[in-house]
């Protein structure tokens, strides 16, 4: 099954399966923010099979924050444990 234009224009969110493994898709995060919102929070990756735009570090830990669930909670926690670990090695 592939996505069509109009499935990843719905804004909604999508759990696309690819060679690389699971990329998780969200057309909108936290209190309802948008790419437009976020993209100044974000960096350009090269994953080999085209340029993909993830948030920061830093932004990702906010937005988990600011969801408040267990689940973001728990992921937040794992993210601040990964960002200590990357400013140790500098």
């Amino acid at each position: 099954m592939q996505p069509t234009q109009d499935d990843i224009l719905a804004g909604g969110h999508m759990l696309l399966m690819t060679r690389a493994g699971p990329l998780d898709v969200l057309g909108f995060i936290g209190d309802g923010q948008r790419y437009e919102n976020l993209k100044s929070a974000s960096s350009e990756v090269d994953m080999n099979f085209g340029m993909l735009r993830v948030l920061n570090l830093d932004e990702l830990i906010r937005q988990k924050k600011a969801m408040d669930r267990p689940k973001d909670r728990a992921v937040a926690d794992l993210l601040e444990e990964v960002q200590r670990s990357r400013k140790e090695v500098r």
